[in-house]
């Protein structure tokens, strides 16, 4: 339903900005896309339904891991760090940096952690009917998303847009 439910919402957001909006959930240390809107013109970011990206790594990732219960994050946070090894502590200073993002602006960012020419920001919606938590991520090539345009524009935008879809699922 949220899927469906997302998509003009996604659509409007796709148009406003430029950037690509997906919604995923997670798959063991991924998360993959099950809704996606892009037009031809979102160079550099060719993911479809069905693509699985890095939880650690992005900013879709990092918004589901905070939305999660402090028990269920602290497991994952420990199995990443064995899966990670001696990359852990640059992924755990980015998972750190986006929870303190989260905390005072609704919203994580990526700015080429997970790909260098990438630019995101991502946002994590718990429905009420208690599925999810689940994850929307904008994003683009980073001559188009730069940090200032992610963290006065884009973020706030996807924050809005996740509170709509909320609204609308009745929670």
């Amino acid at each position: 339903g949220v899927r469906h439910l997302s998509e003009p919402y996604r659509e409007q957001m796709m148009r406003e900005t430029g950037g690509s909006v997906a919604i995923g959930g997670r798959d063991r240390l991924s998360m993959v896309y099950f809704g996606q809107s892009r037009d031809g013109l979102t160079l550099g970011v060719q993911l479809d339904v069905g693509s699985r990206i890095p939880m650690a790594a992005t900013a879709m990732g990092r918004a589901y891991l905070w939305a999660l219960p402090v028990d269920e994050r602290t497991a994952l946070l420990r199995e990443m760090r064995e899966h990670y090894g001696s990359r852990w502590p640059r992924i755990r200073d980015g998972i750190e940096r986006a929870g303190d993002m989260i905390a005072k602006h609704g919203f994580a960012t990526s700015v080429g952690e997970w790909q260098d020419d990438v630019h995101a920001a991502g946002v994590a919606m718990k429905p009420s009917d208690g599925t999810g938590p689940y994850a929307f991520n904008c994003g683009a090539p980073a001559f188009r998303f730069t940090e200032d345009r992610l963290r006065n524009d884009i973020g706030p935008r996807l924050v809005a847009m996740v509170r709509n879809i909320e609204a609308a699922l009745g929670g």
